[in-house]
């Protein structure tokens, strides 16, 4: 394998630096032994569109893409439509005839043809996880799990322990999976479990961070040993995490400035959101409801209430309106005349909130209107909450790890880095040439040799000919 690409989902340098007995991914080791620099993520630094960028070196402006949602006639829909229609770097690693051993890449609905082998991540169609097929028979016979909401763990230990089990079985599957494919180009193995991790236990329960970081440690070490000394080992974050001071309740700001309006929400509705609220957001009440639905067996887990599916509560949806957690804002049920004039009153009042930052998007029209982040506070979108409240679920930051080690590595601080820089910098180290089209830069500094990088002039309406092309004949090949 010449190229490995870890990635630790929601890797964050001041989550790295706390957490002592890490070999590995110690910030402290990195330091002395890779060209170690902060990774900028997408805005919104959400898993879609970040992985997106990183392994395809587009933005998401370019991708048209900021969201997991698009509102389509008025309804909400997953946007899995986009997430196969992108170029990415085994795409154009097929192209050249290069072999990819892809093991839970989180930004692809369906498994498409590759040279090589490709497992989808949460977000996949389960009947397209993996390409070649033969792979999916590996997945069966392993008990390989795609992700932790396959499994619904309700206690911490529980879902502590799937989630090390989930990473295990990813490890062995890849290295597996690598002594069969044999010569391999490109390596990716994608850890999305610290993600779920730092969400649930972040703010609350240290001491399981730590005891997670040091078995994932031992993994990543697992896999960097079967590497020859040659080999480029890159590890990657989409984006950083962070603990919210509090939520701010979106929904509920728009509605008290009249911005938007729910027609239908009852009074049994706002009881049961009150009630979850207040447990879901106190640490030993939840524990408690948690302890009790495991050994009763009366839920799998504890039931959350959205409006737009709440079922017995018939709403209707009009004005700017944040359908989830991260940070997407929507017009809804408005005509174009008056599109444009709610988005710009509701983006001059979000601006108007210390600690948080709101932008328009004016691209794409079936996804969201306004994007909002912020580096201090979590988002909520539930109305009837009040505008401010207390969360104890840590979030999203703007800002991840890049670190890259090898024998051709110069050692040395590259300060920030983008993340659509890591495509261009992979096609480098494989000495491939990087498509015009790309936005992202070949992180140069990190080599020791820094040689000029190839330049391909070409388009991505070609490129994607190409792409298409390439995955017809991989897959004549096979089925012959």
């Amino acid at each position: 394998m010449k190229l490995v690409v870890i990635g630790v989902d929601g890797a964050s340098w001041n989550i790295l630096e706390k957490i002592k007995g890490l070999e590995v991914l110690s910030k402290k080791s990195l330091e002395k032994t890779s060209a170690w620099a902060i990774l900028e993520s997408t805005s919104p630094p959400w898993s879609i569109p970040a992985w997106n960028s990183l392994f395809s070196g587009l933005t998401p402006k370019s991708m048209k893409l900021y969201s997991f949602l698009k509102l389509e006639d008025n309804t909400f829909k997953p946007i899995t439509y986009k997430l196969d229609d992108i170029v990415y770097v085994w795409d154009i690693l097929s192209v050249y005839d290069k072999k990819t051993l892809a093991v839970n890449i989180p930004c692809i609905y369906t498994a498409k043809p590759v040279k090589g082998a490709i497992i989808a991540g949460f977000i996949a169609n389960r009947l397209n996880l993996a390409y070649p097929k033969w792979v999916n028979k590996v997945l069966e016979t392993t008990g390989y799990i795609v992700d932790i909401i396959d499994s619904k763990p309700i206690t911490d230990e529980e879902y502590f322990e799937v989630n090390v089990k989930s990473a295990e079985k990813r490890t062995a599957l890849f290295l597996e999976l690598a002594r069969k494919l044999k010569q391999i180009d490109l390596g990716i193995i994608v850890f999305t479990e610290t993600d779920r991790m730092q969400h649930r236990f972040l703010k609350t329960r240290w001491s399981i961070i730590e005891k997670y970081y040091e078995v994932l440690d031992k993994l990543v070490a697992k896999i960097i040993d079967n590497l020859d000394d040659e080999a480029y080992k890159i590890i990657v974050s989409d984006h950083g995490f962070q603990k919210p001071v509090k939520a701010f309740n979106v929904n509920q700001y728009l509605a008290l400035n009249n911005l938007l309006a729910v027609e239908g929400v009852n009074i049994r509705y706002r009881v049961k959101l009150l009630v979850d609220h207040l447990v879901s957001n106190n640490y030993i009440p939840l524990t408690i409801a948690r302890k009790i639905a495991y050994k009763t067996g009366l839920a799998r887990r504890l039931r959350k209430h959205g409006l737009e599916d709440h079922e017995n509560n018939k709403t209707r949806i009009l004005g700017a309106y944040m359908p989830s957690e991260e940070g997407g804002v929507f017009i809804v049920g408005v005509n174009e005349a008056y599109k444009k004039l709610v988005s710009e009153k509701a983006l001059r009042k979000l601006n108007n909130v210390n600690g948080i930052l709101a932008y328009s998007i004016e691209d794409d029209s079936l996804g969201p209107s306004i994007l909002i982040e912020s580096e201090t506070y979590s988002f909520s979108n539930k109305i009837g909450l009040p505008l401010w409240h207390k969360t104890i679920r840590a979030t999203h930051s703007k800002y991840g790890v890049f670190a890259i080690l090898g024998r051709h590595v110069e050692n040395r601080h590259l300060g920030k880095v983008k993340i659509t820089d890591i495509t261009p910098t992979i096609l480098y180290a494989l000495n491939l040439p990087i498509p015009s089209y790309m936005e992202g830069q070949v992180i140069i500094k990190a080599f020791t040799r820094q040689v000029k990088p190839k330049k391909m002039d070409i388009s991505y309406a070609k490129m994607k000919i190409k792409v298409n092309l390439t995955r017809k004949k991989i897959k004549e090949n096979i089925e012959e």
